[in-house]
């Protein structure tokens, strides 16, 4: 009876930590490590939220990463600095917020404009 008790405490032991080293480790995409890097030229367009006659500009990023850091170029912007975490990109100084489809060529956002209009939009890596 006692090397049974000692086999299922084992076991259970066993299965807990089990699930402690998963858990730290596997937590679905949602750590602070950057998902891919995104260094390089990525080319779209952007839409309105409202209709102001600028749906379908062209719109394009030139990102350099460095770990978390991201800095570059937007054709609306000028120079960029900005943050990459998980699939989460940020723009510092604006409102511009980015999200790496699972595809990792592909980035979806949000900004608003100097005239207060929320644009939407769609890049996508060139090679």
């Amino acid at each position: 009876m006692a090397r049974f008790l000692a086999l299922v405490l084992a076991i259970t032991l066993g299965l807990a930590a089990g699930s402690f080293i998963s858990g730290c480790s596997d937590n679905n995409g949602t750590d602070n490590a950057p998902a891919t890097d995104v260094t390089g030229r990525w080319t779209g367009t952007f839409s309105d939220s409202q209709d102001t006659g600028t749906s379908g500009t062209a719109l394009e990023f030139t990102f350099i990463q460095s770990g978390s850091h991201l800095s570059g170029t937007s054709s609306f912007l000028g120079p960029i600095n900005g943050s990459i975490s998980g699939r989460n990109i940020r723009i510092e100084g604006s409102d511009l917020r980015g999200i790496i489809a699972d595809d990792l060529v592909t980035i979806r956002g949000s900004f608003t404009d100097s005239d207060g209009f929320q644009k939407l939009f769609v890049v996508t890596k060139e090679n």
